[in-house]
């Protein structure tokens, strides 16, 4: 789930719980109109004798019948609305719950999920370089490739570290050369950007695919990493996934 998903549900909640205010109000008038119906017309009912003096007895010998009937319509009417006002009233808190019980026990379900449940993305493999490679090797990919903002560093067949692109171009800048491999490149990042820039230093983690979920973002949220790495048995890179994607996975419901 992305930022604009979740606006999205966020935006959705709020009509939902506009239209509940709504047809609440509804029905709190309704019942009000019920009773100043009743009450109008008990009024007048009464009143008749006095408008009508002349027809009096006849009235209250129609009275015998009507009030009881009247009171007992009425009563079967107002019955019957206060009944469904308060059993839907009582029906939606019972959902409600329900649903929060539901979210909370698919929360915790999810937390138990492992990390290649979110189906990380592979690494492109061509973007996966080795300490003796030359920063022109790098950069001529990265020309071509505008989108990756990071490059994992092979040391053998196990990642040696990962270096953010804008670190790359810093190094690039100051030395005027491109024969420097990577392995300077990550000495220049630990001398000289560590404190300078920390975003551009030790901004992922490395972890497994069996790895928590929950676990895991604990973990990124602590050391302020922005991406994770999965490697292999061996060590080897294969996979990445940002924060983001971790968290959209717990708040998406997988």
């Amino acid at each position: 789930m992305s930022e604009t998903s979740e606006a999205k549900s966020q935006e959705s909640g709020k009509n939902n719980k506009n239209g509940e205010e709504k047809r609440a109000k509804f029905q709190y008038y309704l019942v009000l109109w019920m009773l100043a119906s009743l009450t109008f017309l008990l009024v007048g009912i009464v009143l008749l004798p006095v408008i009508f003096p002349s027809q009096a007895k006849d009235l209250f010998d129609y009275y015998k019948w009507l009030l009881p009937a009247l009171l007992g319509a009425f009563g079967a009417w107002i019955g019957a609305g206060a009944a469904y006002f308060f059993g839907r009233e009582n029906l939606m808190l019972s959902n409600e719950s329900t649903q929060k019980a539901l979210e909370t026990q698919q929360k915790m379900n999810l937390g138990k999920s492992l990390i290649k449940d979110i189906n990380p993305t592979p690494l492109n493999k061509d973007f996966i370089f080795k300490l003796e490679d030359t920063v022109q090797t790098v950069i001529e990919n990265l020309e071509r490739n505008v989108d990756y903002w990071f490059v994992p560093v092979l040391e053998g067949q196990k990642m040696k570290d990962v270096i953010h692109t804008e670190a790359l171009w810093r190094y690039y800048k100051k030395i005027d050369k491109s024969d420097g491999k990577l392995s300077d490149v990550i000495k220049y990042i630990d001398e000289e950007l560590e404190k300078k820039a920390g975003k551009l230093h030790g901004f992922f983690i490395e972890i497994k695919m069996d790895d928590n979920v929950e676990n895991i973002q604990t973990r990124m949220n602590r050391v302020d990493a922005s991406v994770g790495i999965v490697c292999d048995e061996q060590g080897k890179p294969t996979h990445c996934f940002s924060r983001r994607d971790l968290r959209s996975f717990l708040l998406g419901g997988g």
